[in-house]
Formats: structure tokens, sequence, C-alpha cells
């Protein structure tokens, strides 16, 4: 009785503990990968640096699609519209919140 008592007690203050220890967001700097918006304008800057129009456009076109509230599908907008990629310069003090 005792011991299903603190298995009890100790999985419901695991989920109490847990959200708070897994919750946090590390700042831009310590970032292990990238998010997905970002990866997918590298993706464009490269098709872009290969002159590969076709391929840049289509990659710009599905990162507006799938990750519209990324900064980087406002700069993809951009590059559809004018044809230009604005300059790849990562904003550390926003997160990537549409693409998480």
């Amino acid at each position: 009785m005792v011991r299903s008592t603190v298995a009890l007690t100790m999985m419901a203050l695991s989920h109490v503990v847990a959200p708070m220890q897994c919750a946090s967001v590390r700042p831009y700097e310590q970032r292990r990968e990238e998010s997905p918006g970002e990866a997918l304008w590298a993706l464009a800057e490269r098709f872009d640096a290969q002159r590969n129009r076709e391929a840049r456009d289509e990659t710009l076109r599905f990162l507006v699609q799938h990750a519209p509230g990324s900064r980087f599908a406002a700069r993809a907008r951009i590059a559809l519209e004018g044809g230009a990629m604005p300059a790849h310069e990562p904003e550390r003090d926003r997160s990537d919140a549409g693409a998480q």
C-alpha cells in the first residue's frame, strides 16, 4: 500500500515538474538546429547562387505555404514579388515562431 502511494505520488509530481524542465527556449546563439523556415531559406539561397530560378522559386513558395508565420516566409514573399533575394541576416531577438 505504501509503495503504491509513493509510486502514485511520484507519477503525479513528474507531470507537474517535467513541463517546467522542458519548456525552456534556447537563445538564438545556443540553438543546435535550425528551424524549418531557416533551412528552406538556406536551400533557396543555394539555388539562387546556382542561378536555378525555378528551384529557388518553388522552394520559396513551399516555405510561404508551410511556414507562413516564419520570419523567413516574409523574406520569401519579397523575393517572389521582386525576384531578388534579401540578405540572410538571422534576427537574434525573435524566434521563428511560425515554424515551431
